[in-house]
């Protein structure tokens, strides 16, 4: 009699245990992104940022929750990101925030035609090329754009909105990139 009881309640917890693991799937919130992976090209130490659709990439690395700390990332030639809507590489995404930590040289190279819209994105916080810097920037320039920022309760600025901890910002400038609040 003992041993029924015993396979009783140990039949229960199974069912239980299996309840609650098919529970679990079920109400996960289908807003809240894994982390993507980090589709750019490797060469000689640094992560290559070639066009518009890897400054995109890096954008969504950070922003689903990608380590930058330690990486490197070197924009290979000039990018026209005209008529595209660009979410900051940091921002606000889903009540939390991402930095971008790592260091990101522009090799000399210039973003032109910035188009930053918290009205168009999904993505909140300060605005700039990088939402939230705890990294490095330097050797870049921007050029040209527009960046609307929708609410007085936080910071734009062309290539940084806001600075945290060990952020610097290098030999870089902005030129013509207007920011509307």
């Amino acid at each position: 009699m003992k041993s029924k009881g015993f396979k009783n309640i140990y039949f229960v917890t199974i069912i239980a245990l299996m309840i609650t693991l098919c529970a679990s799937f079920v109400f996960v919130p289908t807003n809240i992104k894994a982390a993507v992976s980090l589709n750019l090209d490797y060469e000689n130490g640094a992560y290559l940022v070639r066009d518009f659709s890897d400054l995109e990439n890096l954008s969504e690395y950070v922003y689903t929750g990608g380590s930058t700390s330690g990486k490197t990332f070197k924009l290979t030639n000039s990018i026209d990101m005209e008529s595209q809507s660009f979410i900051p590489i940091g921002t606000i995404y889903n009540g939390k925030t991402y930095y971008f930590d790592g260091t990101f040289d522009g090799q000399g190279y210039t973003l032109l035609n910035i188009n930053i819209d918290t009205n168009s994105t999904y993505a909140t916080g300060d605005l700039g090329i990088f939402g939230y810097l705890n990294g490095t920037v330097k050797n870049l320039s921007i050029c040209y754009g527009d960046i609307y920022l929708s609410t007085t309760d936080k910071s734009a600025g062309g290539i940084v909105g806001s600075m945290y901890g060990s952020a610097r910002v290098e030999r870089c400038y902005n030129l013509g990139t207007k920011v509307y609040t």
